[in-house]
């Protein structure tokens, strides 16, 4: 394949993931607004869809950082 023929194909794949890309974008546009339709509340949601994302062990450190944080927070006032 020839230097032009290779970068037209990278300049072509691109073209068909950032479609990809935009088409995804819409589709998430669309199920938010059906969760929220639905009465969930989106920032929950989102944050559910981060935390499936991570490890279970990096999630629990997290939270009993988060709860160690807010216990030492309130009992200083």
């Amino acid at each position: 394949m020839t230097d032009n023929a290779q970068l037209t194909a990278y300049v072509e794949r691109r073209e068909r993931l950032e479609s990809v890309k935009t088409d995804a974008a819409d589709d998430i546009k669309e199920l938010n607004a059906e969760v929220k339709s639905f009465g969930y509340d989106l920032p929950t949601f989102n944050a559910v869809i981060a935390r499936r994302k991570k490890d279970r062990d990096a999630v629990a450190e997290a939270d009993a950082l988060l709860d160690m944080y807010e216990t030492a927070i309130a009992g200083g006032n």
